[in-house]
């Protein structure tokens, strides 16, 4: 299952890369002429989330894994659906941390001379450095354990890991407080022999009077191309002491292997809830695009005239086009 996959080639990006700046912006028409904007328009914010648009920098080392992002708007994450450059895929990026990411305007990785991470660390707009998580190898350069960092520089959680096969179990325990030392979570995830990810399994462990109970949470189906391109993700979760079906996203992509198209459709893919396209320009001589414009459609369920929803229909409701531009520097 060990990956030793660079950031680069996770993302799909080629030659030696040194440094990546992006930008994003919206289009939309005004008086008749396409414009630029920063934001959502406010006519269609209930249905896109009014996000600054993307501005950042992202720094490799001679590897090819990302060492350093400095990004200029008030949160990390990108809006649109492109694999996110600086994130792990070796689910070492958990939620509760890149929580806290966004009040950063900075963020540095650091490895050992064999390219293993050690930790990454952020800086805020107030300039003070503060750690988000460190990690811990065995002899054989499996992960033992990593730990998170709230804002204040306090440990939040440890994650630790079991092995059983193709199947890596991550227990996450409270550190600090009244339940320091407490199981909290448990995650399992499955890999192929390829060493992609396949399925995930999220529980939530309580303990109450001394008796600890294991609760079902939801889990992720995935599926990938004979290339490792993701193709199929399938959503559920419980409800109710049930397992309810999310529903299925659908990824295709070009022969250069980009995202051309997501989808996300109801479990049976009788009707589709939400899609975006992407149209790749500009290509330098390495072959990685300069240009992406996305367009993003929001669909919802039809009603008849009686006001009953028709099963397994839906219209398109709104529309939001993003364009993302990127210049690439490369070693020599």
């Amino acid at each position: 299952m060990k990956n030793k996959v660079n950031d680069l080639k996770k993302c799909n990006i080629l030659g030696k890369v040194k440094i990546i700046s992006r930008k994003g912006y919206y289009l939309t028409e005004e008086f008749g002429e396409i414009v630029k904007k920063d934001r959502i328009p406010e006519d269609i914010s209930d249905v896109f989330p009014a996000t600054p648009t993307l501005e950042d920098t992202i720094i490799f080392n001679s590897i090819g894994n990302i060492v350093e992002l400095n990004h200029y708007c008030s949160i990390l994450f990108n809006p649109v659906w492109e694999y996110p450059i600086w994130t792990k895929y070796n689910n070492q990026f958990d939620p509760e941390a890149m929580k806290n990411a966004g009040q950063y305007n900075q963020l540095m990785w650091k490895y050992d001379i064999k390219g293993k991470l050690l930790e990454w660390d952020g800086i805020t707009y107030d300039e003070e450095i503060n750690k988000g998580q460190i990690y811990q190898y065995d002899t054989n350069g499996n992960m033992v354990w990593y730990d998170v960092f709230n804002a204040g520089m306090n440990l939040d959680f440890r994650y630790k890991y079991k092995y059983n096969g193709n199947v890596i179990e991550r227990d996450q325990y409270f550190l600090g407080g009244m339940n320091n030392g407490d199981l909290y979570h448990k995650i399992l995830d499955a890999y192929d022999t390829n060493s992609n990810l396949i399925k995930v399994e999220e529980y939530q462990v309580t303990n109450e009077e001394g008796i600890k109970t294991t609760h079902y949470l939801a889990k992720r189906i995935y599926k990938y191309d004979i290339l490792g391109n993701l193709i199929e993700c399938d959503r559920y979760r419980e409800e109710l002491g049930d397992e309810q079906n999310l529903g299925k996203i659908i990824y295709k992509y070009d022969t250069k292997n980009n995202l051309i198209e997501n989808a996300e459709y109801d479990y049976a893919l009788t009707y589709i809830k939400r899609q975006s396209a992407y149209n790749y320009e500009n290509f330098d001589k390495e072959g990685n695009w300069l240009k992406c414009t996305i367009v993003f459609n929001a669909y919802e369920e039809k009603t008849g005239k009686d006001g009953v929803i028709l099963i397994g229909s839906t219209e398109k409701v709104r529309t939001l086009t993003y364009v993302i531009e990127r210049k690439i520097e490369y070693y020599e």
